[in-house]
């Protein structure tokens, strides 16, 4: 029978993904895939982790997540040893052997009983009462949770989303160097967070951008989902994006202002190699309300701003479709732009290759001729 690893090792080289591409899709470690397809679960840090990496990946191939979760469950039967003793059959003691032994320890509990009561023990007067146990229990539930604090994190991928515990650093690589960006302080449903430029308190729902190099620009954006300050000790689940570029609003393309104060301006970049033109999707004779379709053909993260509304963003798969109208401006973001087919105001446009995050705004614009109306691709750096 053809066991887990392989399983997902055929079926990624049928598709022809590289682990590189299955991780950025699924938004799991690549040592993790790595260890599903060796079946190194050792590594993964409790059941319900590999349980969850095991059904998103086999779904991302497109097997059967239930089935594979069955193979593994069998996997783990077989590897425990089988129970000997209750296997052997035993002849049952003789019944008044029983009876002695019944006689005996109800003898012994009673006059334990009797010396216990008179010793003080359950009254508190001698000895130490029962209410230290619970405090000696609750110290050492509170030393175990002193122990998941101060761990370390490196940001490997592009994304990282986790619950973390109050103390824990994540190492953020920027160029050749790795900053940290200190979880120091949880407490009345606000975290701190500190980088060497200093602190920022976070709300829930909450979303940062910081410059953990000090050089200027950011470097990372942070989401705090939700916060546990009654927890021991206290937890938070926080999200950190390498893509701090968010889509913003172009004075010339459509008369807004930045959706994001700590963005570049559009079509801008001090890196000459990374420079891109505006791309024309169609001229109308009149500026009107146009739509926007996306076709999934894979996994991709979609962020999306429409007419300066509320940001979505959302996990879309092979087979989504999503479309809407806009009258002034759309704003994108997708974590792999090769498997979106962006169709706008009917115009096909080809945002990137598999695996390439693509930022950009579809805003209105003018021709050569400066009267024309056009719909323009916007490069976002």
């Amino acid at each position: 029978m053809e066991s887990i690893g392989e399983k997902l090792r055929t079926a990624r080289g049928q598709k022809g993904y590289s682990l590189e591409q299955v991780a950025r899709d699924t938004h799991i470690a690549k040592r993790f895939i790595e260890a599903l397809e060796s079946e190194d679960f050792d590594i993964f840090p409790g059941e319900p982790y590999l349980l969850g990496f095991l059904r998103t990946y086999s779904e991302f191939l497109g097997l059967d997540s239930q089935e594979m979760v069955t193979l593994y469950k069998n996997l783990k039967i077989q590897e425990q040893p089988a129970p000997i003793d209750e296997l052997i059959v035993k002849k049952s003691p003789r019944p008044y052997v029983i009876a002695g032994l019944a006689v005996l320890v109800l003898a012994g509990l009673a006059v334990g009983g009797f010396f216990l009561i008179q010793s003080g023990v359950f009254s508190g007067e001698n000895g130490r009462p029962t209410a230290d146990r619970t405090a000696e229990q609750e110290q050492q539930l509170e030393e175990e949770g002193q122990q998941l604090a101060g761990r370390e994190f490196v940001l490997q991928d592009q994304i990282l989303e986790r619950r973390f515990v109050q103390g824990d650093v994540v190492r953020i690589p920027v160029g050749e160097n790795e900053y940290p960006l200190s979880l120091s302080e949880v407490s009345d449903g606000t975290v701190n967070v500190t980088t060497i430029g200093g602190s920022t308190l976070l709300e829930p729902n909450e979303e940062r951008m910081l410059d953990v190099d000090q050089d200027g620009r950011g470097d990372i954006r942070v989401l705090l989902r939700e916060v546990d300050g009654a927890g021991s000790p206290p937890t938070l689940v926080m999200r950190l994006d390498r893509v701090v570029q968010s889509p913003v609003a172009s004075g010339g393309a459509a008369g807004g202002e930045a959706a994001m104060a700590d963005t570049e301006p559009i079509g801008e970049t001090d890196i000459p190699e990374r420079e891109r033109s505006a791309r024309v999707i169609s001229e109308f004779e009149e500026r009107d309300e146009f739509s926007v379709e996306i076709e999934f053909r894979g996994y991709s993260w979609f962020r999306y701003v429409a007419d300066g509304g509320e940001r979505e963003e959302q996990y879309l798969q092979q087979g989504d479709t999503f479309r809407t109208t806009v009258q002034d401006e759309f704003r994108l973001w997708l974590s792999n732009g090769g498997v979106a087919a962006l169709r706008v105001a009917g115009s096909e446009v080809d945002l990137g290759d598999p695996g390439e995050v693509v930022t950009a705004l579809i805003a209105w614009g003018t021709a050569e001729d400066g009267r024309t109306p056009r719909l323009e691709l916007v490069p976002v750096y």
